[in-house]
């Protein structure tokens, strides 16, 4: 395995470039407040710093896409929820309307266009991991990637377009099998080495994207069964600065019950600063990993009788106690046509339980 020092060297003879120092304006520090605030789920500070953009450049697209960012992320963590998923669609066709227009007013700016295949990604990867929808994730995923690859024709010193480029080149050489399908409409055949020096250069070098890159990176860990080097980046760069993102703590605990690591799993939940009834319900994941089917069936209890719990942890901890409780030969009530279940929660169940989950294999 290619140790991370050579593989930033490989980055440099690859591109054939130097970082290019920060932009350090008001509205480029305005920008990373935004970023800091979702990531760090302080509601407070993306507000103030989505306001502090709006002040220095009126009407400017950039806003806009970062409020598509932001209602993505609030839509994660409870993907279940009919108004967060309503909040995003509008969020999407306000971001992508604007930087449409903008790149129709000014064909030559790569900035226009890099916010576009922004825009245009956040709806692909909304279709991913949100609401899946491989139709939708295949005609963005290709809108973006030619966005961004006119971005870069414009202006290739900018280290944020390297994430999109190097996951067109990574993804495209390791199609996920619902996109199979699809494949017809990606041109070339990718390049998953290149794809993976270019996503990093941007973790390691970019001026607003290195968190989204380090997701990209640890995406592509994951795929390929790469679990440890996946818990690590996680932890390192996403999981471990921001604590809050409780989405990303139930992919990472996913990632622990794919190698038998409970007691990883379990530090993760506890390093977690999540509400009650998501403690309950991934304390519920792990036990009823374990083969403790009886402790699982009594933290999805306690998630269900959880004051702060969400929609989305309401169907999955039903989802959970039905699994424990035929494993142990109980009677299973109906609950299927509750009023607090959400299908669109219930159709991300799957990845969630140990009989059901999806765990790539190490490429050899």
């Amino acid at each position: 395995m290619i140790r991370l020092a050579a593989l930033f060297l490989l980055t440099f003879q690859a591109f054939g470039q130097t970082t290019v120092p920060f932009p350090d304006s008001p509205y480029e520090r305005a920008i990373n407040g935004v970023l800091e605030g979702i990531y760090g789920v302080d509601n407070s500070r993306v507000n103030s710093s989505l306001a502090e953009m709006d002040r220095l450049r009126q009407g400017y697209p950039p806003a806009l896409v970062y409020r598509e960012l932001l209602a993505s992320w609030r839509a994660a963590d409870d993907p279940g929820n009919d108004t967060l998923l309503s909040a995003f669609d509008t969020a999407s066709s306000n971001a992508i309307a604007a930087a449409e227009a903008w790149t129709a007013r000014e064909p030559n700016s790569a900035e226009a266009w890099r916010y576009l295949a922004s825009a245009y990604g956040q709806k692909a990867q909304f279709a991913v991991s949100v609401r899946p929808n491989w139709a939708i994730a295949a005609n963005y995923g290709l809108k973006g990637h030619q966005a961004i690859a006119k971005s870069k024709e414009l202006d290739d010193k900018n280290p944020d377009i390297w994430v999109g480029l190097g996951a067109y080149d990574y993804f495209r050489a390791n199609l996920p099998a619902a996109l199979k399908v699809f494949s017809w409409m990606f041109v070339g055949l990718g390049n998953r080495d290149r794809g993976l020096q270019e996503i990093q250069f941007t973790m390691d070098n970019g001026w607003h994207s290195r968190t989204e890159a380090a997701i990209v990176l640890a995406g592509a860990y994951y795929s390929e069964g790469r679990y440890t080097d996946f818990s690590n980046l996680m932890r390192q760069k996403v999981t471990g600065p921001y604590p809050q993102l409780a989405s990303q703590a139930g992919w990472e605990i996913g990632g622990c019950l794919c190698t038998g690591k409970f007691n990883q799993a379990r530090n993760v939940i506890q390093t977690t600063r999540a509400t009650q009834a998501w403690t309950n319900f991934q304390l519920g994941r792990v036990a009823f990993a374990e083969g403790k089917v009886k402790d699982a069936e009594a933290f999805f209890t306690k998630t269900l009788a959880a004051p702060d719990r969400t929609i989305s942890l309401t169907t999955w901890a039903y989802s959970g106690l039905e699994r424990s409780r035929k494993a142990q030969g109980k009677a299973v009530e109906p609950w299927r046509q509750a009023t607090q279940v959400s299908k669109s929660a219930l159709a991300l169940a799957n990845r969630y339980f140990s009989d059901t989950t999806d765990c790539p294999k190490a490429k050899q």
